[in-house]
């Protein structure tokens, strides 16, 4: 269950993972406190799905998700102490602590107080008749819960007392559990963990009539709860270690003697280098789901602030990202463009993912000395601009620091992670825009421009000239333009 000691720190994912618990959550405390025929309404259809079933079916489901609701936490607190994890078991005690306590004040004061009276329902025959019920749903669905150990009452049939266990606050408390523990479990573990949380979901449903729907916010709240307590403390940092990234080329056939990290600016990866037997030189591209979560923020920062300035959809999964970043160098390749050659992709370590390119020897255009980016070197850099816009290409984060300038002084362009093909004349234009700025702001203006008009042409260029706005350049090329006031009205 677990994974290996690393080093901790604030993680991408747990940011991500908070703000869309906290988004959840909110859904979830208005479906709760104001639709409460819709809370209704789910309930009834959940007890009518299982109403065809035995009974005793049932009551075998909802006894063995209430023996589940004791076992597992049972079963993570002897883990834990049994493999001396004392800050994981903090971390669970802290983050469960939190989310009792809001869970139930929530409960009590704020949702129970938004609910009327609703409906009854018809008692089903898995509960036994002479267990209490409340009147109406939504009284049922507050905090309260029996307190009695959950088990059946075995009469003429099979029963159970009605207590809506796992109550609430108990689903609150796991998801809490979960939400703190998630960066050291597998994907496998993971999964089951959720499969537990919606399998007592249903029984707390089942077992005693009570609305559904009000426990997805006790479950977000709980997740965020976890989620922060990660983010406060620090969580395990998932990047592979440079000798599991030996291993996997080696096991790819690349003969590798020696990893170690790079030295270079990288928003959205891990960069390493890697040497082989025979004398190649490589430049590793690491992305794990820390730096897939930072892509995602990234990302939806750039669709709210930025709007209309051809974001696509992120990738479903880190692979689709990866696959895509891979298929795009390779397409830029084939086109003409100067990019260093993809030598392999892999996966490696836990749930991360590698690129091998060809190491260039050089630095990046944010980096050089601004007498190396002359008008001839900016002439050749839009000259690898107009091959990808003949193709119909946009490479979307066309910024100094994604550019190197070779020993030779002979530019590369870099990291196609946000390329798109068969785009449109705007997003063409986008990359034209965010490109001259940036080398303006390595030299000048006049410059900028020669070179631009030398290696793409005037026409281009004014094409691209409404799109010389701040809110549409990138970080790296903001940052190049602090204390450069006017520079902007210049390029205009």
């Amino acid at each position: 269950m677990a994974q290996p000691s690393r080093r901790y720190g604030r993680s991408p994912s747990d940011l991500l993972r908070l703000i869309v618990a906290l988004v959840v959550a909110g859904v979830g405390f208005l479906l709760a406190s104001v639709l409460d025929n819709l809370n209704a309404a789910v309930t009834i259809e959940t007890i009518d799905a299982f109403d065809g079933l035995p009974d005793a079916v049932v009551v075998t489901l909802i006894l063995i998700g209430q023996l589940l609701a004791w076992l597992i936490p049972i079963g993570v607190l002897v883990t834990l102490l049994a493999q001396r994890r004392y800050r994981r078991l903090g971390l669970i005690v802290f983050a469960v602590a939190i989310a009792v306590a809001l869970s139930w004040g929530i409960n009590r004061q704020l949702i129970s107080e938004f609910q009327p009276p609703s409906l009854e329902v018809d008692q089903p025959g898995w509960i036994c008749s002479d267990a209490e019920r409340a009147e109406g749903l939504p009284e049922l669905s507050t905090v309260g819960g029996a307190t009695e150990a959950p088990g059946a009452l075995f009469t003429s049939q099979a029963c159970v007392p009605g207590d809506a266990f796992p109550n609430t606050v108990y689903l609150a408390a796991f998801a809490a559990a979960l939400g703190a523990l998630t960066p050291w479990l597998s994907r496998r573990w993971r999964r089951a963990s959720w499969a537990a949380l919606l399998l007592f979901l249903l029984v707390r449903t089942l077992d005693g009539v009570v609305v559904a729907v009000d426990a997805v916010f006790a479950l977000a709240l709980g997740y965020a709860i976890g989620a922060a307590t990660d983010l406060v403390f620090g969580s395990p940092q998932r990047t592979p270690t440079a000798d599991e990234l030996r291993a996997t080329l080696n096991r790819r056939g690349l003969a590798i003697t020696d990893v170690a990290p790079a030295v270079v600016r990288a928003r959205s990866s891990k960069p390493f280098v890697a040497s082989t037997d025979t004398g190649q030189s490589l430049f590793l591209k690491v992305l794990g789901p820390d730096q897939r979560a930072a892509d995602l923020l990234y990302r939806a920062y750039r669709m709210l602030r930025f709007k209309g300035f051809g974001d696509e959809r992120p990738a479903s999964s880190l692979r689709r990202a990866v696959e895509h970043e891979a298929v795009m160098s390779m397409t830029a390749t084939n086109e003409g463009v100067t990019t260093p050659r993809l030598v392999v992709m892999s996966d490696v370590g836990v749930d991360s993912m590698v690129l091998a390119f060809d190491r260039i020897n050089g630095d990046t255009v944010a980096n050089v000395d601004a007498s190396r980016v002359t008008v001839d070197v900016q002439a050749e850099i839009w000259r690898q601009v107009s091959v990808m816009q003949a193709h119909g290409m946009a490479h979307r984060n066309l910024g100094p620091h994604n550019i190197v300038i070779d020993d030779g002084d002979r530019p590369w362009l870099l990291d196609f992670g946000f390329a798109e093909v068969g785009v449109t004349d705007g997003e063409l234009r986008n990359d034209i825009a965010e490109l001259l700025v940036a080398l303006a702001a390595k030299t000048d203006a006049a410059t900028a421009i020669d070179g631009a008009v030398a290696g793409l042409g005037v026409d281009a260029l004014r094409e691209a000239a409404p799109r010389l706005q701040p809110h549409a350049l990138g970080s790296g090329t903001r940052e190049l333009l602090k204390g450069r006031k006017g520079l902007l009205k210049d390029v205009r």
